[in-house]
Order: C-alpha cells, then sequence, then structure tokens
C-alpha cells in the first residue's frame, strides 16, 4: 500500500504521503490533522471506499451551512461468506430528506445521526485546531465518537443528508465488533465523559437543555450496554451495576416529555426489573 501511494505522491504534487510505525488508529488521525492543508478534512478507514461524488457533496452542503457538522447517509457493506466477490449493501438509518439539527436534537435523534464511525464526515480545520481537538491515543474504543461530540459541541449544529456517501465495510474481527465485557480499560463511554466535558460548557448554545439530552442519551446508551451483557451472558453483578448506574439518570428519564412510552417501558424493564426479569424482557 505504501508504496502505491508513493507513487501517486510522485505523480500528483497534490498527493503528500506519510508514514510512521504502527501506533494505532488514534495516532494515525492526529498525524494527518497535523500535517492536513486544507479548509476541510475529513477520512477514510483502509477498508472503506467513497461514492464518486462524496466529497463534492460534502463540500456543497458545507457551503450552503456554514459552521454546521456536515454528516452523510453510508452504505453497510458486507460480503457473501461463501463468494467474497458478491457483497450487499444496506443504507444505515434510511432517514428519508436532507435534516438540519441544532446540538440538543442531536442527542434525542432516532436512528443516532452521529454514528460510530468517523468517516461520512467533513470537518473544518480551523475549528479542530482552534480548540485543539485530538484523538485519544491508547483507546481502542469509543476515541472517535469522543472526538466527534468535541468537535460538534464547537458547531452550531449538524446537517445530515440523506445519501450516501461511504461504504463501510462490517467485518466480525473488527475492533467495534468486540464485545463491550471485553473491551477492558482501553474503552471509554463518550456519552458519559460529554456529560461534565468543559467542551459543552462554553458554547452558548450549549444551554442546560443539551445537557439534559446528553443525559437522555446516555440512558439510552445504558440499555444498549445491559442488553448486550445479557445477550453477551454477562454475569449478575454486571447488570446489577448498569441497573445501579441508571438509577442517577432514570427519574429525568421517565419523566421526559421527548422520549417515546415505549422507550420508557424499555428502560424500565431493563433497568428495574430483578435480573432474571430483565434477562426475559430483554431477550
Amino acid at each position: 500500500t505504501l508504496s502505491i501511494a508513493q507513487k501517486y505522491e510522485a505523480e500528483d504534487a497534490r498527493v503528500r504521503v506519510f508514514h510512521q510505525d504502527n501506533a494505532g488508529v488514534s495516532a494515525a488521525r492526529n498525524h494527518a490533522l497535523r500535517e492536513a492543508k486544507g479548509e476541510y478534512i475529513t477520512f477514510l478507514d483502509s477498508d472503506d471506499w467513497l461514492e464518486d461524488d462524496a466529497v463534492e457533496s460534502l463540500l456543497i452542503l458545507a457551503e450552503n451551512y456554514p459552521n454546521k457538522f456536515i454528516v452523510s447517509e453510508i452504505y453497510d457493506v458486507s460480503f457473501d461468506p461463501q463468494n467474497s466477490n458478491i457483497f450487499r449493501r444496506i443504507i444505515r438509518t434510511k432517514v428519508h430528506k436532507l435534516r438540519v439539527f441544532t446540538i440538543e436534537e442531536v442527542f434525542y435523534a432516532t436512528p443516532d445521526i452521529i454514528t460510530l464511525n468517523i468517516p461520512a464526515k467533513l470537518l473544518r480545520l480551523d475549528i479542530i485546531r482552534q480548540h485543539n481537538i485530538r484523538f485519544e491515543e491508547g483507546l481502542r474504543y469509543g476515541e472517535d465518537q469522543l472526538f466527534m461530540f468535541e468537535y460538534l459541541a464547537k458547531t452550531n449544529g449538524l446537517v445530515f443528508l440523506n445519501k450516501p456517501l461511504v461504504n463501510i465495510l462490517s467485518r466480525q474481527s473488527s475492533a467495534v465488533h468486540v464485545p463491550y465485557l471485553l473491551r477492558g480499560n482501553d474503552h471509554v463511554d463518550p456519552i458519559k465523559i460529554m456529560i461534565n466535558h468543559p467542551a459543552m460548557n462554553d458554547n452558548p448554545q450549549n444551554s442546560p437543555a443539551v445537557q439534559k439530552a446528553i443525559r437522555m442519551r446516555f440512558c439510552r446508551a445504558l440499555m444498549f450496554r445491559i442488553s448486550n451483557t445479557i445477550k453477551g451472558n454477562g454475569s449478575y453483578e454486571a447488570i446489577k451495576s448498569l441497573q445501579r448506574e441508571s438509577k442517577d439518570y432514570a427519574h429525568e428519564y421517565l419523566a421526559s416529555d421527548k422520549v417515546s412510552f415505549i422507550r420508557k417501558l424499555d428502560f424500565f424493564c431493563a433497568m428495574y426489573l430483578p435480573v432474571p426479569l430483565a434477562k426475559l424482557s430483554v431477550k
């Protein structure tokens, strides 16, 4: 790959290639942030690919919506296990029109508009450098979402283009497919960190309503974690620990007029029932 990239560099002055010893994806992305010279930056992982008009479409959106976080729809790609030459593509969120969100609305959005993937986003380099936003090196999980939330906090909202521009290859061996219980200490919960993160407190647009929206999003994250813990045959104590953690936010979540009755019922069953019944309700 390096020699191929260097061939393009030799043929086209716009292409610059940098090489470093493997220090993880965050170190590689931070290296790119230091070296980048453009007005915007976008990321693409090695096993994913862009649609032909991806950059053009993102740039047009950025020009029409200044100071917004620019995000596009994604194709989730999987290969036929019997024939690696055959693949299928599924549109991830199936949002039917271009949508503009305030920062508060992003955290309530369903399906989640800010996904776990860093591709399909166009970022302004001046915002990143002015606020020294960086990927947390040494973390294997959650570092990209934490980066995106910190960036979002320095904008005035998000624009979501309902057109898939990036193909994300799904592999069972990838980091994102490692069960939550096996991730160990190199994992962060980006939603929980953002509840009291300084980035969310020094933007006048980030009102108490935004802080509440983040707490509501964290409750959804807790439901996802308890569901995965149960499906992964997690221990009784692991489930009880998640149930205890939820109680700091449960009253506010169950009283919210922006959370549907079904989600409240899911939350109540997962977090308040005795562990055997919680397992039954999740399954």
